[in-house]
């Protein structure tokens, strides 16, 4: 269980030992727990703040009084007081979206989160929610406004805990009223792969594959709401790609039924799933790259922006690496690679620093050029230490060796005969100077 479940069950449990049903009654709780909700103002566009040490005090700032607010701020000072690890003094601050600034810069309060999601999951349990979800025949619109109304919670809100509870394939798009920008809600697996970084461009794609599509208002809200392909679930991604032989393009086909343009939102999930390594895979339209996915352990994605899909294709090829080009519809292709996990052979030991200035001799008639790929192959060989520096050589040879491999200025060296001496040496060396 993760630590942000563990807070659901926390506010579970709470709503379970009160009583508590929507719409809930969160001052209550404070009665019950002896706790009296102070008011006064205050300058700085704090909502309420709560004193954690000694006996507790809660101060709410009386220049919020929009009731659905109101009851969130109070579930969120709830939170902070039951979830046990949160101490101290604690700030809701309007609009503040779960961040803080310090010196200038702004930084993820886990606190501030962990207290939003006890106050979504007291207000809008996420079962209850589901059940809501399964209950509605009307559109979309109509399930914003029951919830809401049902729990007595802002628009807002109601978006943010509907987030949480649908299925995969729910996607929404939500700006104020004469804002400039949209933001996204998506439910579980579901729009993990974004081809643009501006929602406008994403909204084009999903006009093109969505199941369905409704557009409206509520409040001071305007929604794009898009009902997309549903995500399989991991058993049945595997059972599909055993059946199909191991084929990445017929496991998209039979996924989408025929339309596998329409898994490309969902398309990291399923490659997750499915590759026995690494892999990097490349969306393109047309001549246009859009977009390369990798799974985080991935080598090549710390080199694939500056490479072809064709100089990597040919990598593969060259080093026999398991890959598919997928043709889809609207002149999109799937480029899927999935790399190779390299032994370190044996070689005879040697001072890998005088074996590559013998290479560099051999391969280099030019002194100037000579010495700049020397710098090069130094730089890259000190930065793959420094990036793994916990890691064992295994990892370090295939970092450096996938290094190599897709830089084509040093295509000579990778190739040359003492090439693997030198690495497997280099690297030994480097872990030896760890230890001292």
């Amino acid at each position: 269980m993760n630590r942000f479940s563990a807070i659901r069950r926390l506010a579970d449990k709470t709503a379970e030992k009160y009583s508590l049903e929507p719409p809930v009654d969160v001052e209550s709780v404070f009665d019950e727990l002896g706790i009296t909700i102070e008011e006064e103002e205050n300058q700085y566009g704090i909502e309420a703040y709560s004193s954690l040490k000694g006996k507790i005090r809660v101060v709410m700032n009386t220049e919020f009084t929009y009731a659905p607010r109101r009851r969130f701020t109070l579930a969120h000072e709830l939170g902070h007081i039951i979830i046990p690890w949160h101490n101290g003094d604690t700030k809701c601050i309007a609009g503040n979206n779960n961040y803080t600034r310090i010196a200038g810069k702004k930084y993820l309060d886990t606190q501030e989160l962990e207290a939003n999601i006890f106050a979504s999951e007291i207000l809008m349990p996420i079962e209850w929610l589901k059940e809501k979800i399964s209950e509605n025949r009307g559109t979309f619109k109509d399930l914003i406004k029951n919830v809401a109304s049902e729990a007595k919670t802002s628009i807002m809100a109601t978006f943010f805990a509907l987030e949480q509870a649908m299925p995969s394939g729910n996607v929404f798009f939500v700006r104020r009223e004469n804002a400039e920008y949209h933001q996204i809600f998506c439910s579980k697996n579901t729009c993990t792969v974004n081809l643009s970084y501006y929602p406008e461009e994403n909204m084009k794609f999903l006009d093109m594959i969505c199941e369905e599509i409704e557009e409206f208002s509520i409040g001071s809200y305007k929604v794009v709401y898009y009902h997309i392909l549903e995500c399989p679930g991991k058993n049945v991604i595997k059972e599909i790609y055993q059946e199909n032989g191991g084929s990445v393009e017929l496991l998209l086909y039979q996924i989408s039924r025929g339309h596998s343009l329409k898994t490309v939102p969902f398309l990291d999930v399923v490659l997750d799933e499915i590759s026995k390594s690494s892999y990097v895979a490349f969306i393109i339209c047309g001549d246009d790259f859009i977009k390369a996915i990798c799974d985080y352990k991935s080598p090549v994605k710390m080199f694939y922006r500056r490479l072809q899909c064709t100089e990597l294709c040919n990598v593969a090829e060259a080093y026999g690496f398991n890959y598919e080009e997928i043709e889809l519809e609207e002149e999109f292709r799937i480029v899927y690679i999935e790399e190779k996990y390299f032994t370190i052979p044996y070689v005879e030991k040697c001072d890998p620093n005088q074996l590559l200035k013998k290479i560099m001799k051999e391969l280099y008639e030019d002194e100037k050029e000579r010495r700049h790929v020397l710098q090069s192959i130094n730089g890259i060989m000190a930065s793959v230490n420094s990036m793994h520096s916990r890691d064992n050589r295994e990892v370090l040879y295939n970092w450096a060796k996938y290094r190599f491999l897709t830089d084509e200025n040093l295509a000579g060296f990778g190739k040359h005969r003492y090439f693997e001496k030198y690495l497997v040496n280099k690297i030994d060396k480097m872990i030896a100077m760890r230890q001292k």
